[in-house]
C-alpha cells in the first residue's frame, strides 16, 4: 500500500527544557532523523512532508538533500493541527496518508505496515495502549470527580493513518479557531460523518512520545 507521510516536528517542547529534544542523539542519529529514517527505508511510502520550526528546518536543509523519495519541510503553523493542516495542502495526491509525532523515534517498518493494513475497510487506523494505571477526571481546583473504567480507555499513539481524501475534507472542515482545540488528528475525523469508521489496533508500549527529559534517559 503506497502512502504519503506527514511528520510534525514544528512543535516548542517547554515541557522538555531549555534543550529541543528533537535534537538531541540516540546513538548516531538525532530523534527527528531517527523518526524519519524508517520511512525513508519504506519503499511503499511515496513522499515525507514534515512540519518544522525554523530550528528543525534550519537542520534539515542539507540533510534531505539527494535523497531517494521527495523531503518537503513545511513552516509550522499556531498549533499541531494547524502545522497539519499546512502539510496537508503540500500532499495533493495519493490514497492513503500517515501522519507521524517528530518526537516518536521507536516505530519500525513492521508496525506501519500493521496499522496500514486495516485501510482497506476503515476511514481511519490508529494506534493504542490500554491504561495501566487507574484514571481520574478532576475539577479545575484538582479535586477528583470521576473513576473512570479502564476498559472504556484507550492512551493513543501515532502514525496514524487515513485515506487521505477523507482526513483532507475532513480538516478543511474545521475553522480556525476550532483547530486551537485539537489533541490528535483521529479527533479531525470521529465528527466527519457518521459512517467513518476508525479502527484502534494494539499499539506498542515502546513506542514513546518524548516528553520529558526522563523519557529520553529511559
Amino acid at each position: 500500500m503506497n502512502y504519503s507521510v506527514i511528520i510534525v516536528a514544528a512543535g516548542q517542547g517547554k515541557r522538555f527544557g531549555f534543550q529541543n529534544k528533537l535534537l538531541l542523539k540516540i546513538g548516531e542519529q538525532t530523534v527527528i532523523e531517527k523518526s524519519i529514517s524508517v520511512f525513508l527505508q519504506d519503499p511503499n511510502c511515496q513522499k515525507i512532508i514534515i512540519g518544522v520550526s525554523k530550528t528543525i528546518s534550519e537542520f534539515l536543509e542539507n540533510k534531505i538533500k539527494n535523497l531517494t523519495k521527495p523531503v518537503l519541510l513545511v513552516e509550522g503553523g499556531q498549533t499541531r493541527a494547524h502545522t497539519v493542516l499546512s502539510c496537508i495542502k503540500k500532499v495533493k495526491t495519493g490514497n492513503y496518508l500517515l501522519i507521524h509525532d517528530g518526537a516518536r523515534p521507536f516505530i519500525n517498518l513492521e508496525f506501519i505496515h500493521k496499522i496500514l493494513e486495516p485501510l482497506k475497510s476503515y476511514e481511519g487506523v490508529i494506534p493504542g495502549i490500554k491504561p495501566s494505571d487507574t484514571v481520574k477526571k478532576i475539577t479545575t481546583s484538582n479535586l477528583v470527580s470521576q473513576t473512570l473504567n479502564r476498559d472504556d480507555l484507550m492512551l493513543i499513539q501515532t502514525p496514524q493513518a487515513f485515506h487521505f481524501n477523507k482526513i483532507e475534507e475532513a480538516y478543511y472542515r474545521w475553522s480556525d479557531n476550532d483547530l486551537h482545540n485539537v489533541n490528535d488528528d483521529s479527533q479531525i475525523l470521529e465528527n466527519y460523518s457518521d459512517n467513518c469508521y476508525i479502527k484502534i489496533i494494539e499499539g506498542n508500549p515502546k513506542n514513546i512520545k518524548i516528553t520529558f527529559p526522563s523519557d529520553f534517559k529511559s
